[in-house]
Parts: C-alpha cells; sequence; structure tokens
C-alpha cells in the first residue's frame, strides 16, 4: 500500500473521482515518491477539490493517539484561539502531553506583546483539562522557532508525536518548515491549499530511530469561514504581512461591515473606540445604522464581499449573534477564523451579526 507524500490518502489507480487517483504509468515511475492527481494539480496548476468531511473516520483516525498514549503538537491560529480548541479535538488528545504551538505570530502587529496571548492560551487550555507541557509561539510560514520544537521531539518526547489542529491551522505548512530545516530539503513536499482538507490521512516523517512526526488530517469545523470559502476568498481573508490596527472613532447608531462576513452595530455609547485587527485585503465599510439593512440587502457579494453569490448560499445571511452593554471596560470580538476587534467606550451597547452557524466570542482583550 502506497501513500500520496502529499496529503497521505492510499494511492490508487481505479476511480479518477475518489481520493487518491494516479495514473498506473506515474505510479510506476515514482513510486513511494508519487504525489496523487489532487496533490499534483494545486501544486502545479493551483487547482483546488474539495474533499468530503467524514467526521466519524476523522474521530476513528484519531483515536490512535489516546491508544497509543502518545504525545502531541497542538497548533492554533493565532487569529482564532479560541476557536482552535474544538472539543472533537480535546477529546481526542485529553490523555496526552501537548505542547501547543502559536501559529502565525508574524501577522500580528509589530511591538506586540505576545506574552498576554500565551496567558490566555493556558487559560484556555487548563479550563479544557488539557495536561500541557509548554507553549511555543511560531510562524511555519517563516521557519519561526521550528528548531525549537524538533529539538524537544528529539530530546524530550523520545517518541512519536502527533501533530493536530483545525483545518488551515497550518499544519502541512509546519510539517514543510521541520522537513526543510531537519531534512535540508528546499522544496514543499506536503500539499498545502487556502482550502480545508487538504490533508486526507497521516503522513508519518521519520526523524530518528523509533521517533516518528505524524501529520493528521485537519478537523474541518463549519464555525469557521474556512468551510464555507473558496480558495478565492480564503486569500483575501487570510493576512499575507503584519496586520495594521485600523483604528474607528464611532458615534452612537453606528454600523461596520467587514465584507459581507461581519457586522457590528454601535447603538449608544461615548468615547467610542473600534480597533480591527484584520488581513489589509478584507473591505471595511462604515455607515449609519439606518442605513444597514438596505446597504447589505443591496451590496452582499458586490461592494461587501466575500462572500460570493455561492459562498453566501452555503453560509447563510448574517444573524444576530449577541447584544451587549458595557459601561467602560475594554472588550475583544473574536471572529473565527476572521481576526478580532478591540473596542473601547463608555456606556456602550453594541450587536454582533454573523453567519449562524460562525463562532463569536466577546471576551476581555487578548493584546
Amino acid at each position: 500500500m502506497i501513500k500520496c507524500i502529499g496529503c497521505g490518502s492510499t494511492l490508487q489507480t481505479i476511480d479518477e473521482n475518489k481520493e487518491g487517483y494516479i495514473s498506473e504509468e506515474t505510479l510506476t515511475k515514482h513510486r513511494e515518491m508519487a504525489y496523487c492527481k489532487r496533490c499534483y494539480q494545486i501544486q502545479h496548476y493551483g487547482k483546488v477539490t474539495r474533499l468530503p468531511f467524514d467526521l466519524h473516520r476523522y474521530k476513528k483516525q484519531m483515536s490512535r493517539i489516546k491508544k497509543e498514549r502518545a504525545k502531541v503538537l497542538l497548533i492554533i491560529d493565532v487569529l482564532d484561539i479560541y476557536g482552535c480548541f474544538n472539543p472533537v479535538i480535546i477529546d481526542a488528545i485529553s490523555e496526552s502531553e501537548v505542547i501547543i504551538l502559536i501559529n502565525k505570530v508574524d501577522v500580528l502587529p509589530k511591538g506586540i506583546k505576545i506574552a498576554k496571548i500565551e496567558n490566555r492560551v493556558r487559560e484556555i487550555a487548563y479550563e479544557k483539562g488539557l495536561n500541557v507541557k509548554k507553549v511555543v509561539n511560531i510562524s511555519a510560514l517563516k521557519s519561526q522557532n521550528i528548531i525549537q520544537v524538533i529539538d524537544w521531539i528529539l530530546k524530550e518526547a523520545k517518541q512519536n508525536v502527533y501533530l493536530v489542529g483545525l483545518a488551515n491551522s497550518g499544519k502541512s505548512t509546519f510539517l514543510n518548515a521541520v522537513i526543510k530545516k531537519y531534512f535540508n530539503e528546499t522544496k514543499d513536499i506536503i500539499t498545502t491549499s487556502y482550502v480545508h482538507g487538504t490533508t486526507y490521512d497521516f503522513i508519518k516523517i521519520p526523524l530518528e530511530d523509533n521517533i516518528n512526526l505524524i501529520d493528521t488530517p485537519g478537523l474541518i469545523s463549519n464555525s469557521q469561514y474556512s468551510y464555507y470559502l473558496t480558495d478565492k476568498s480564503m486569500k483575501i481573508i487570510n493576512p499575507k504581512k503584519y496586520l495594521k490596527p485600523t483604528i474607528y472613532q464611532l458615534n452612537d447608531n453606528q454600523t461596520i461591515y467587514i465584507g459581507g462576513l461581519f457586522r457590528l452595530d454601535i447603538l449608544r455609547g461615548e468615547n467610542i473606540t473600534v480597533t480591527t485587527f484584520l488581513s489589509n485585503s478584507l473591505y471595511v465599510h462604515r455607515t449609519k445604522l439606518e442605513n444597514a439593512d438596505k446597504l447589505y440587502d443591496n451590496q452582499v457579494t458586490k461592494q461587501l464581499s466575500p462572500p460570493s453569490k455561492d459562498e453566501l448560499l452555503l453560509m447563510g445571511t448574517l444573524k444576530l449573534k449577541e447584544e451587549v452593554k458595557l459601561a467602560g471596560e475594554k472588550k475583544a470580538i473574536i471572529i473565527g477564523g476572521l481576526g478580532f476587534i478591540h473596542l473601547t467606550g463608555t456606556n456602550l451597547t453594541v450587536r454582533t451579526f454573523a453567519p449562524e452557524m460562525i463562532d463569536i466570542k466577546i471576551v476581555d482583550p487578548i493584546i
């Protein structure tokens, strides 16, 4: 049984419409170094084919971690530190020693004190009952602190280590960074994509005798925008460089739209400041509250995009998530996989809107 080195799927030459398909000629030529047709098209043409996600299959795959009492690297997206602690993942790693990798720290604004985010991540992990041994800030894309993680695997773990996380958290990019550092490889081996579900099965990277780093499929969660958005839209919402905080001084009865993905209403308050931490490619629009509904009805998928029309059908329109009154304390709105907003003001009342399944949290500031 030969597996695709890009996504872990079992290679087969029978059904072109199923995962792992490869032509007999290509399989014979490349054998253990072969990519399936899907991975080849992603790498060479940017053509992404989504595979259906089977939650039952995922849970069965992940049960190996408990059986082996294996050690785990849990990779989380710095822009979605709450959503990444998904209950399905927590259950799978609840009996393991865990190293948490806070990924994509390279996009945080310069001067940000990352220790505050680290502390919040530890608090969340403690609340979930995880046995956390270490928290490491990394940038898989820029290979930041990758050597530190490899050293831990070799010197302290001394056994198989599983790499776990939500889809689009950067697992495959992290694995490529490890391969480049450890094996002096110059190109990406593991297939990566903005679209979820790139890794289909376990991918084992042998490091030393009896020590393997094992990539697992990313858990696909419908509480994330990535569940609904195409590759084109994901490129817009994923920051490619430092986030530039944008500050808005607002008054009563004003609304901010983030594309057509999120809406914030300011109903009342004094000295109101809204600071957004989002991809610089995302369109942010400010309008009067009295015009907000009409603007959305007329401009969603147009001026207010993403989403596209097809994405909107899948995701659904914006729904009221929460109305909150703040006396004067600072708060952060965490928008699942999109970024976050800091709010300050006196006697403030706000409303948040997002698609029904998207996870929105209002918490104490994280930076």
